[in-house]
């Protein structure tokens, strides 16, 4: 007998590649003399190479007795198989935890990892030559769709979050895994992993433009004409949105037929009278209340906006019906009794399971009712109790929408301002001629536009050093697009020339440890974290030295690759005392601090070498 090299490799689609894996077995069975050192046992972990390819060391020779326990198996599991058969000889059959981490695709470069449990992979012999070995990928959570394709379910280590995979063969030693075009992660639930610590200025939410306008009723023009492609801004309900992770709702309120509703329509002037009715201001606070019930870890800002101020329709009557209305959701709504308060240094912890109302007018604000006054700017007011710098492009171009909006956002955008910046990623039919296209939409254009979003973030957050904004607002918001922005509230990394400010804080990337800015004392600190909640401490930059406590702090990884603690005068606090040698003239290839899984800081060159380490 001879031991063999057996080379099964997995191919990543869609953009993703692998990282690393492993694969752990559990149990397996082999024909007798094929593994005579027993190179084979229960808890051997075989790695996934980042080329995708596992290799088991066993010798070659098919026998009924492994094809009885492997068809036994498959059998007692009621799953179904890539060898579409109960073969009569196996070689071997292994049962086991496959891991993946992953990157690319709608990561970019985040990783995550995947774990598909009790998988089984087993090997049939179809002839003499080595390339005849056939493979089958099988498994308790693998299964054949509505469209006869073979799926396998994965489990998001990071998010507790089931993702299905296609898996197609490729060859007879080959399987190409697919990541879905959409979810990887739990848009319902993703504030469940932020700590309660963390204030709301402090993250990235998607939010959702026009967010009423899913359904359509009472249209000027009747409905059936083009009137509708120039009014519909999104496809799903607010209910749909929120599970979709929108956390930032943009409603524009008018009573009409008898009811509250919202509304987008035109001004009676250049635009006429174009536009629809929405859903109903009940069916709206209704969902975003029945989906806080059961998301109790999640926050939604409902921003009340426009009143719609026009013949037979007076804003004062539709602003007390509004409160009238509100009154029937006391338990769901945030209160505080500061008058004065700022929304966006309020901690998470505080308005978890709650709708905070903010509203643009002055009438009925009352604080301790949960009803806080919300400003348009980008200077915060005690007269107001959030303020959002909110200035759209008002442009149907959109090459011009976004030069407008990355001008805004590299000059008033940053997390943990005192106020919050809006990135507003919509395209607006704003002109008498837009609004004569009859074949525009703004669901095309928001589809296209949103295509772009993601590759955007990257660019301007990873390459560009752009502080990330508080709120990205879109049309059409889908999940694939909200993921995108979700993920840069779990960044692990910090490249060079990157901040982390005061208050600000990495996380690893499976989600079990923070890293802390801190605001009381200025020490960077490294802590287990767990559901949103920091525990025991690591690590600390300065907890040997007899410090001073100071205000403001900053951790930067300068250019030369030395990182380095300033307080608000930009005097140097602490250091890692390393250089780092960097290519000038590739602007992507760059040092990079990360926390990793196991709770450690480690400092990279651009080559992967480690240069520095925390403990």
């Amino acid at each position: 007998m001879t031991y063999q090299d057996n080379d099964f490799y997995i191919s990543l689609k869609n953009g993703y590649s692998i990282v690393d894996g492993s694969f752990c077995i559990n149990k397996f069975s082999i024909t007798d003399g094929q593994d005579p050192d027993n190179e084979i046992k229960n808890g051997l972990i075989v790695p996934v190479s980042s080329d995708g390819k596992i290799t088991f060391k066993i010798g070659r020779k098919g026998s009924k007795e492994v094809a009885t326990w492997y068809n036994e198996s498959i059998s007692a599991s009621k799953t179904d198989t890539t060898f579409n058969e109960n073969p009569d000889k196996l070689n071997f059959a292994l049962i086991g935890n496959l891991k993946l981490t992953i990157t690319g695709g709608v990561l970019r470069n985040k990783k995550e990892t995947f774990t598909f449990s009790d998988i089984v992979l087993a090997q049939k012999s179809t002839g003499t030559l080595i390339s005849s070995n056939e493979w089958s990928f099988s498994g308790t959570n693998c299964y054949f769709d509505e469209k006869k394709q073979f799926n396998a379910k994965a489990i998001n280590n990071s998010f507790g979050y089931t993702v299905s995979f296609l898996i197609k063969k490729e060859g007879s030693s080959k399987i190409n895994v697919i990541p879905p075009f959409g979810l990887l992660l739990d848009t319902g639930s993703w504030m469940k992993y932020l700590p309660d610590s963390v204030s709301l200025n402090q993250i990235v939410i998607p939010g959702s433009h026009d967010a009423g306008l899913s359904e359509l009723s009472n249209c000027n023009p009747v409905s059936g004409t083009s009137v509708e492609g120039k009014t519909k801004t999104q496809s799903g309900s607010v209910g749909q949105q929120l599970l979709d992770g929108s956390r930032y709702l943009d409603i524009r309120v008018d009573y009409d037929h008898g009811e509250l509703v919202t509304y987008h329509r035109g001004d009676g002037t250049v635009q006429g009278y174009l536009g629809c009715n929405g859903q109903s201001l009940k069916s709206i606070l209704d969902q975003t209340k029945n989906f806080l019930n059961t998301h109790l870890t999640e926050t939604v800002f409902v921003k009340f906006s426009h009143i719609r101020d026009f013949p037979g329709h007076v804003p004062a009557d539709t602003k007390e019906k509004i409160d009238k209305l509100l009154k029937g959701y006391e338990s769901s709504i945030y209160k505080n009794d500061s008058t004065n308060i700022n929304l966006a240094n309020i901690p998470l912890k505080e308005v978890r399971g709650k709708m905070i109302l903010v509203f643009d007018y002055p009438e009925y604000i009352d604080s301790v009712q949960g009803r806080f006054r919300y400003n348009d700017y980008n200077q915060a007011s005690p007269a107001t109790n959030i303020t959002v710098f909110d200035k759209y492009a008002n442009t149907s171009d959109f090459e011009k929408m976004k030069e407008d909006q990355l001008k805004k956002w590299k000059e008033k955008g940053g997390l943990g301002k005192d106020y919050l910046f809006l990135l507003s990623w919509t395209l607006t039919f704003s002109s008498f001629w837009d609004n004569l296209k009859v074949m525009s939409s703004i669901e095309n254009s928001a589809i296209s536009a949103n295509e772009k979003l993601i590759d955007t973030l990257y660019e301007q957050i990873e390459v560009h050093n752009f502080e990330r904004p508080n709120i990205i607002y879109v049309d059409f918001l889908e999940k694939v697009v909200t993921q995108g922005i979700i993920l840069y509230n779990f960044k692990d990394t910090l490249y060079t020339l990157e901040t982390l400010k005061a208050g600000n804080h990495l996380i690893s990337a499976n989600k079990n440890y923070i890293l802390r800015m801190q605001e009381d004392d200025g020490n960077l600190c490294v802590y287990k974290f767990e559901d949103g909640k920091q525990s025991d401490f690591i690590w600390g930059a300065m907890e040997k030295n007899n410090f001073t406590p100071f205000k403001n702090a900053v951790l930067k990884l300068q250019s030369s690759g030395n990182l380095v603690v300033l307080d608000e005068g930009g005097n140097q606090k602490w250091e890692s005392k390393t250089i780092i040698s960097l290519d000038r003239n590739v602007e992507e290839i760059r040092g990079k601090l990360v926390l990793e899984n196991d709770g450690s800081l480690k400092l990279y060159d651009p080559s992967g070498n480690i240069v520095w380490k925390s403990n």
